[in-house]
């Protein structure tokens, strides 16, 4: 990974604490506070999956940002890039030293029914 590869501007929200469950997953600007922005890497990721016991498929847009390793990240982090508020399932160590770090994103569409998680 080099600096050079980080091209997309994102910013970095703190989820203040969610008290319903669209809150945690699909968190609105009412729900977070900004705390910074930093320069990323973005790679996209789309995938259809089952929710549990649910009969219904929810799609789930995930996408995965490289950022250069922050230690002031909060437990319930929230990203925006291109004007949309990704939740940030999962903070990675790239490579065990604590220079780059996967911020694994997502948001959880609803189906036909109008079910939104």
């Amino acid at each position: 990974m080099k600096a050079g590869e980080l091209r997309e501007r994102i910013t970095l929200f703190r989820i203040k604490t969610p008290q319903e469950p669209h809150q945690i997953f699909n968190p609105s600007y009412e729900d977070v506070e900004k705390i910074g922005a930093t320069w990323a890497k973005r790679e996209d990721k789309a995938q259809a999956a089952r929710w549990g016991a649910m009969e219904s498929i929810n799609v789930m847009d995930k996408k995965q940002f490289i950022i250069r390793h922050r230690k002031d990240l909060p437990q319930h982090l929230a990203i925006e890039h291109g004007g949309k508020l990704y939740k940030v399932l999962a903070v990675l160590d790239l490579d065990n030293k604590s220079h780059w770090s996967m911020l694994l994103t997502g948001t959880v569409s609803g189906d036909e029914s109008g079910f939104a998680l």
